[in-house]
C-alpha cells in the first residue's frame, strides 16, 4: 500500500513546508504541524530521507491514491532536491526553532 514506509513525522514535517511556503492559506496550519513534528521528535529522533520518500509517491500516484498529504510529500521531495538535500535528522529532543528553521531554509529559493 502507498505511502507505507513514509513515516509520521515526515509527512508533518511536509505539511509544515507546505504551510510555511504559503504563509496566507491559513495562519494556524504552520503551528499545528510544528507541534506534531515536535511531539514526534520527543520520543525518538527521526529522518526525512529524499530517496524513500520519492519511491513511495512513485507507488502512490501510480495507484492513483493522490490526497493532501502527497502533494505535501511531492513539494518536500521537490524542495529537496533542489537545494541537493538527501536526508535530515533530527535528534531527540530538538528545539522548535530548529525545526523551524530548517523548513524555512527548504523554503527559500535554491541557489544553483
Amino acid at each position: 500500500m502507498p505511502l507505507t514506509a513514509i513515516s509520521e513525522f515526515t509527512v508533518d514535517f511536509a505539511q509544515l513546508v507546505r504551510a510555511l511556503s504559503r504563509p496566507s492559506n491559513e495562519p494556524d496550519a504552520q503551528h499545528r504541524a510544528l507541534h506534531r513534528c515536535m511531539s514526534e521528535l520527543g520520543s525518538a529522533s527521526r529522518s526525512v530521507v529524499l530517496n524513500e520518500v520519492s519511491h513511495e509517491l512513485a507507488a502512490a500516484f501510480q495507484a492513483g491514491e493522490v490526497n493532501e498529504a502527497t502533494i505535501w510529500l511531492a513539494e518536500l521531495a521537490r524542495r529537496m532536491s533542489e537545494h541537493s538535500v538527501r536526508q535530515v535528522t533530527f535528534e531527540s529532543g530538538a528545539l522548535p526553532r530548529e525545526v523551524l528553521a530548517v523548513a524555512e531554509l527548504l523554503c527559500e529559493q535554491a541557489v544553483p
